[in-house]
């Protein structure tokens, strides 16, 4: 058992961070706070919505198809400013784009491929991991800065590299070995602990701290919720969640952190949970429909849970809302699993899933009134993360081919 634990907890860490990045500080206003870059994030670094646009029901998507990218795309475009992003491919490049070109190209050597995961400083600086365990450095114009070994010293043990966090200067990094590292955007390292447990994918920095999950990837031993210092890596507050394993999360929305997480009931069977730490303190607990994959909110505290079926009765996908004080407002069920947190804009959020057997994007607002859904044909396959552009447009890429679609009215 502890072979089979020790070899699915990347496994997990993968899965998760498709659907836990794709749920708010964003270079898309969806996944948990902080996953974009430059002047953007340092202006939406506490906040898992969309400080810019009203957003609007998508009508119909506009293609663009990316002029000298080769392969498919592993992330929605990652904004530094208002025209200019970064993707990832899975040829192993990374793309700095403005419009439907791109400027410039790193390409990770002796043929790494990358996780799913890109962030970037105020200064531009991008960052990203590949599956051997490196994080590398690119500047602005495409030109690789440094890299750094994140694996252990036993480079036998198999390690799990979560969601880079930009900061104002430099990245912080999380890995299933329990290590949390800060460096400068030179290189430099601030400092790096070692927690005992495993890093949960997203990392959160909101309210002057950091808030990070520790999974110990096991139903009989109970999670933990920590606020640290971003300065020194010191530790505030730990929280254990008695009982509870984490899935997804956190994600800081208004005064608290959400989790998602479930236990092991006498059955056999999981019983999914959202839990709200704050203050150092579970403030409340509520039982969820389906298994959570991502969490994402809005400027008036309240939060959307995206999840996915737990048996084989159900296969589907569930969207859930609650309001800052863990009342459930609404429910929405899908046809299809929902594997990344709902893009919030505005008065209206986006998920991905099937309706009548087509995938499409679909449209709620705040209160979970349908707007809109808008079907993607001729594609074999989109992401399901969401990217709220600076201009308040939803976006999405397509899996196997260099293609962003933005939806628009």
């Amino acid at each position: 058992m502890q072979y089979s634990q020790q070899h699915l907890w990347p496994l997990f860490w993968f899965l998760s961070l498709l659907a836990a990045c794709g749920g708010g500080g964003n270079s898309d206003q969806s996944a948990p706070v902080n996953t974009s870059g430059g002047a953007i994030a340092d202006a939406r670094r506490d906040n898992n919505y969309a400080r810019f646009g009203d957003g609007a029901p998508a009508e119909k998507l506009r293609w663009t198809l990316l002029r000298g990218v080769r392969g498919g795309l592993l992330t929605p475009p990652l904004y530094l400013n208002r025209f200019r992003y970064a993707l990832l491919t899975d040829a192993g490049a990374l793309a700095i784009v403005e419009g439907d070109t791109a400027l410039y190209q790193f390409h990770f050597p002796n043929g790494e491929r990358t996780y799913p995961a890109v962030a970037a400083d105020s200064a531009g600086m991008l960052y990203s991991i590949t599956t051997r365990g490196q994080l590398y450095a690119v500047g602005p114009d495409g030109v690789g800065r440094w890299s750094k070994d994140l694996r252990p010293a036993d480079t036998n043990a198999i390690v799990g590299y979560g969601q880079p966090l930009g900061m104002a200067d430099g990245v912080i990094v999380g890995t299933t070995a329990g290590t949390l590292t800060r460096y400068s955007s030179d290189g430099r390292q601030r400092w790096s602990i070692q927690l005992g447990a495993g890093v949960a994918p997203q990392i959160c920095h909101a309210n002057g701290a950091l808030v990070v999950a520790l999974s110990q990837n096991d139903y009989a031993v109970s999670d933990t919720v920590l606020l640290l210092d971003p300065a020194t890596g010191a530790r505030r507050s730990a929280t254990p969640l008695v009982g509870f394993r984490v899935i997804a999360g956190p994600a800081v929305i208004g005064p608290a952190a959400l989790v998602g997480v479930a236990r092991r009931a006498s059955d056999g069977t999981r019983e999914p949970f959202l839990i709200a730490v704050a203050d150092g303190t579970v403030g409340w607990q509520q039982p969820l429909p389906l298994m959570p994959r991502g969490i994402s909110g809005d400027q008036l505290g309240n939060s959307y849970i995206t999840g996915t079926g737990t048996s084989a009765e159900f296969t589907g996908g569930m969207l859930v809302s609650f309001d800052g004080g863990g009342n459930r407002r609404w429910e929405k069920f899908f046809e299809s699993e929902l594997t990344a947190a709902a893009a919030v804009s505005g008065n209206y959020l986006y998920v991905v899933s099937r309706r009548e057997g087509r995938t499409g994007l679909f449209t709620y607002d705040h209160s979970g009134q349908f707007a809109a859904f808008v079907p993607v044909a001729n594609l074999a396959d989109v992401s399901s993360r969401i990217t709220i552009s600076p201009v308040a447009q939803p976006l999405l890429v397509a899996v196997d081919t260099c293609v962003v679609l933005r939806g628009t009215d």
